[in-house]
C-alpha cells in the first residue's frame, strides 16, 4: 500500500519478478545493516574476564536500541516485496493444474530458508555480526541467481478456458464453503 504506489506515482513500473529482485536487495541491505550494529555492540562490550571473549561489560558507548529500527523498516520492506510479490507471482503464473503444487514448492523454499538459519544459529561457529554478514551474502547470492533466471524468463498469459476453469472452480469452492442459513435445513 506504500511502496508500490509511490514506485507507480513515480513513473517506475515493476514487474512481479523486479519487485521481487528489488525486495531481495532490501533484504540484503537489512541483513548488512543488522551486522554493522551487532559489529558495534560487540566492539562496546568488555572482554569477558574467564575467556576474554566479548561479552563482559558494557561500555558506556552502547548503541541505543532504537538503532534497530533501520532494519526492521528494510527487512518489513523487502519482505513485503518479495514474498507477497513471490506468491502472487507462482499463483498466477501456474497453470491451473498445477497451482497447488506451486504454492507448496514456494513454502518447500521457505522451509529450506528457515532450515538453514537454524543450522547457522545452531553452530556456534560464528559470532553474531559474523552470522548477519553471512545471511547477507546468500540473499546477495539469491539476487544474481535470480536476476540471471528473472532475465530469460517469458511471461505466461491465462488462456481465456483456463480463466473461466478456475472461475468455476472458485464459485464452487465458495459454494461449499457457505455456511448453511435456515432456508437449507430440512425439517423431518
Amino acid at each position: 500500500r506504500i511502496v508500490s504506489p509511490l514506485t507507480r506515482r513515480a513513473g517506475a513500473a515493476y514487474s512481479p519478478l523486479e519487485r521481487m529482485g528489488w525486495g531481495m536487495l532490501l533484504t540484503t541491505a537489512s541483513f548488512a545493516s543488522a551486522g554493522a550494529v551487532q559489529l558495534w555492540i560487540e566492539a562496546c562490550q568488555y572482554p569477558d574476564p574467564a575467556t576474554g571473549e566479548p561479552g563482559g561489560e558494557q561500555r558506556a558507548d552502547y548503541p541505543s536500541i532504537l538503532w534497530q529500527l533501520p532494519q526492521y523498516a528494510l527487512i518489513t520492506a523487502g519482505e513485503i516485496m518479495l514474498s507477497i510479490t513471490g506468491l502472487e507471482f507462482a499463483y498466477t503464473q501456474a497453470p491451473l493444474s498445477m497451482k497447488s503444487l506451486i504454492m507448496a514448492f514456494w513454502q518447500l523454499t521457505v522451509a529450506a530458508g528457515n532450515l538453514i538459519v537454524v543450522i547457522v544459529a545452531s553452530t556456534s561457529l560464528l559470532i553474531p555480526s559474523s552470522e548477519f554478514f553471512l545471511f547477507a551474502a546468500l540473499m546477495l547470492t539469491a539476487f544474481f541467481v535470480h536476476t540471471f533466471i528473472a532475465s530469460r524468463y517469458k511471461y505466461r498469459k491465462e488462456s481465456a478456458a483456463e480463466a473461466d476453469a478456475h472461475a468455476k472452480a472458485v464459485a464452487a469452492h465458495t459454494s461449499k464453503q457457505r455456511a448453511p442459513n435456515a432456508a437449507d435445513v430440512q425439517v423431518p
